[in-house]
């Protein structure tokens, strides 16, 4: 006889593959796929299909949406909302009025960095890799539409997790981000009670590993998922999949 086999797919941005630059380990939906296999009985065997994008933003997320289509997982863990909220430009009046202070870099530097990061987004904009940051209101609205999708079309258990820390690195560069990243939260949060379904919050992470919970949460770049945040995460979305997966 056969095994049964279960698929959880994962959906959000480069959280859910980068691992720091020179660590070692897997990144957490591996972790999640050992872990889930260790627990399960000899007759069923886990799979889980990492689809995370890049950047997380909502055209990434409609694009995640046609591919779970496709897969029909028994679970969807989301990891979304992060990479939309740090797009969010910072005038130079925030700037001011918040006493920042930007990256030194010499003049001749600046106006070069100025001049590369135009063109590279014109020409991503023209071959339709990258499309502007969208307004909180229908970032709110795309992913309650993205959750109605999900709950309409596929039998699938969902479990959606809180954004993760801005560390003052991130915030230094883009002076208003953890401000940024707390208004999503907010808004997904309302959406996710709205329609009733499983919530993570970062804090239940950092719970996990003294160390995590002690600031060990980034790499030293600031964006991406030390390898203790990697295997905490892990171990707390498995605890919510094994709960809330449907029996076949």
């Amino acid at each position: 006889m056969g095994r049964t086999v279960r698929r959880v797919a994962v959906l959000g941005s480069s959280l859910g593959f980068s691992v720091q630059p020179g660590g070692s380990g897997w990144p957490w939906p591996r972790q999640l796929e050992l872990l889930l296999n260790e627990r399960a009985p000899d007759d069923e065997v886990w799979l889980v299909d990492n689809l995370c994008e890049v950047a997380s933003t909502t055209d990434d997320l409609e694009r995640m949406l046609a591919r779970v289509l496709q897969l029909q997982p028994d679970v969807v863990v989301l990891q979304y909302g992060r990479g939309e909220a740090l797009l969010r430009p910072c005038s130079r009046r925030t700037w001011r009025r918040n006493g920042w202070q930007p990256v030194t870099r010499s003049p001749l530097e600046a106006r070069l960095r100025r001049r590369l990061l135009r063109t590279v987004i014109r020409t991503r904009r023209a071959l339709g890799l990258v499309r502007p940051w969208v307004p909180l209101r229908r970032f709110e609205q795309t992913f309650d539409r993205a959750l109605t999708f999900m709950q309409q079309e596929l039998a699938s258990a969902i479990v959606v997790l809180g954004s993760t820390p801005v560390s003052d690195l991130q915030e230094r560069r883009a002076p208003g981000s953890r401000a940024s990243v707390a208004r999503h939260e907010t808004a997904m949060r309302t959406v996710v009670d709205r329609h009733g379904v499983a919530w993570v919050p970062f804090e239940d992470v950092l719970a996990v590993d003294p160390e995590v919970a002690d600031g060990d949460v980034l790499a030293p770049d600031g964006l991406h998922f030390s390898i203790e945040a990697h295997t905490a995460l892990a171990q707390v979305v498995v605890e919510h999949v094994a709960r809330i997966a449907p029996r076949t």
